[in-house]
């Protein structure tokens, strides 16, 4: 796969990524963001756990 082909999706995840902190941190401030991030750690580190070897 070219880079440029990547291009589309990785634009698209950083939209929805600052779409997402920005309304975390309208509705719950600084202390939300946080909580969200440790909250996507633990769902990314279970996953990881659960991939084979």
């Amino acid at each position: 796969m070219r880079s440029a082909d990547k291009f589309p999706s990785s634009l698209t995840d950083g939209l929805i990524g600052t779409l997402l902190s920005g309304l975390v941190f309208q509705l719950a401030g600084l202390t939300g963001c946080l909580w969200v991030s440790v909250l996507f750690l633990l769902i990314t580190g279970g996953i990881s756990l659960l991939l084979p070897r």
